[in-house]
C-alpha cells in the first residue's frame, strides 16, 4: 500500500494535479476546501481543535516565493501559526517564526538574509538568526 502524498517509484509520467478535500473548520471557516496533501490535511485538522480549545491559531502570512508561466510571485505560507511563549514569540508548522525585537535584544540575537550582515553582527557579538531562524554557518 502506497502513501496518498507520494507517487509510486516506477511512475515515469507527468506529476498529477490532485487535492484531498477537508471539511475542517478552520482555514476556511466553514468552507468545504482542497489540500495538496495529507499531511496539510492534518495540519488543518488540528488546528481546528486547538481553536476549539481557545487557543487562538491564525494562517501564516510569511511571503512564499512561487513560479509559473509569467515567472516569480509571491503568496502567503497559510499554515497554522501559534504562539511559542507569553512573550509575544509565534511559529508557524512550517516553521517561519518571530521573535518581538525586545526579546531579540534580551537574547543577544537579530534576524538577517543577507551573509555578508550576518557575518559582521557575529563579529560584534550579535548571534545573526536566518529569516527562518535557524542560525548562520
Amino acid at each position: 500500500m502506497g502513501s496518498y502524498d507520494q507517487l509510486p517509484e516506477d511512475y515515469d509520467g507527468p506529476a498529477p494535479e490532485h487535492a484531498i478535500l477537508c471539511n475542517s473548520r478552520w482555514s476556511h471557516k466553514g468552507l468545504r476546501h482542497a489540500h495538496p496533501s495529507v499531511e496539510l490535511v492534518r495540519l488543518c485538522y488540528a488546528a481546528a481543535a486547538d481553536e476549539a480549545k481557545g487557543m487562538e491559531v491564525w494562517p501564516c502570512s510569511w511571503g512564499m516565493l512561487a513560479y509559473n508561466e509569467d515567472g516569480a510571485y509571491t503568496v502567503e505560507c497559510g499554515l497554522p501559526t501559534r504562539y511559542t511563549d507569553q512573550r509575544g514569540s509565534y511559529e508557524c508548522a512550517g516553521g517561519h517564526d518571530h521573535v518581538p525585537a525586545d526579546l531579540l535584544y534580551e537574547r543577544g540575537q537579530a534576524y538577517t538574509d543577507d551573509p555578508l550582515e550576518a557575518e559582521g553582527l557575529a563579529r560584534n557579538g550579535v548571534f545573526p538568526l536566518q529569516p527562518n531562524g535557524q542560525a548562520w554557518s
